[in-house]
């Protein structure tokens, strides 16, 4: 018979492996429990938002960075934030669409909110929206200002960072996007490009299909690259159905890959990076 497997053998260790697969047992035990729910509701013509989602998708709720930034703006509306300390918040509309802005201003308000200090901002859309259509340009100026927004006054180059599995359409948001964006830096040197900022972008992947970390891979090229600064697109989870498709979310605190389906990764922020992170 083949000689037993030790995990020594690949420099684990019994009780780090024992407690890592008890951990994610239990996290998709809860994801199990949540979509029988939802098929529960489907049959029985029930509505889903009967459903209690406090237990089943707020998983590792202290790591949960993405589902954590979404459940802070249904907690209650902008007057109920504001009125919790080292936080300010407020709606207002931009380009015709509704935004909820929040401003964590200290490590107060950052522990209420189990969020880093920051700006986040919430653009809701209408459920259907076409390339092209009669919306489409607002939306998209609306998308820019928030970025802006989230951004040094003076940017001259900019480092893109696409997360997320091309495969997987869930998490293929990054990868989508990257497909319509403008890289310059490589035409800077020519007539014409002159009044253009200098734009490089970088297609991570995930971890099980390149074999390195995306913090690893971003890390390594702002060094090389040197820019003012990072954008990084990634797909958030959500816990509302009617989220999905329609809510953008800007931030300048960066971002913690995988965190919304409790796989938390090295973040991208400007602690790790050392340049402003907008996400």
């Amino acid at each position: 018979p083949p000689p037993p497997i030790k995990l020594s053998h690949y420099g684990l260790a019994l009780k780090d492996y024992s407690k890592e697969v008890i951990e994610n047992q239990v996290f998709f035990r809860k994801k199990q429990i949540f979509f029988s729910l939802v098929i529960y509701c489907a049959a029985a013509g029930k509505n889903t938002q009967d459903i209690d989602c406090t237990e089943v998708l707020y998983v590792n709720k202290c790591k949960n960075r993405s589902c954590e930034r979404g459940a802070a703006h249904r907690a209650g509306d902008a007057g109920e934030m504001t009125a919790l300390q080292g936080v300010e918040a407020h709606e207002e509309t931009l380009h015709g669409f509704g935004v909820t802005a929040v401003e964590i201003l200290d490590d107060i308000g950052a522990q209420q909110l189990n969020k880093p200090v920051g700006k986040y901002f919430t653009l809701e859309l209408p459920s259907f929206m076409d390339r092209g259509g009669e919306n489409f340009a607002g939306a998209a100026e609306a998308v820019s200002e928030l970025l802006r927004r989230c951004l040094p006054n003076s940017v001259g180059s900019a480092f893109i960072a696409a997360l997320g599995n091309p495969d997987i359409t869930p998490d293929a948001l990054g990868n989508l996007t990257a497909a319509y964006t403008l890289v310059t830096r490589h035409l800077m040197p020519l007539p014409g490009f002159e009044s253009f900022c200098s734009t490089a972008l970088c297609r991570t992947g995930v971890l099980g299909t390149t074999g390195m970390e995306s913090a690893a891979q971003i890390r390594t090229l702002v060094r090389e690259l040197k820019p003012d600064c990072l954008i990084v697109i990634d797909a958030l989870a959500g816990a509302d159905p009617s989220r999905l498709c329609r809510t953008v979310q800007v931030c300048d605190s960066g971002i913690a890959p995988g965190s919304g389906v409790g796989n938390d990764r090295e973040p991208l922020n400007r602690d790790t990076l050392g340049i402003p992170v907008a996400a």
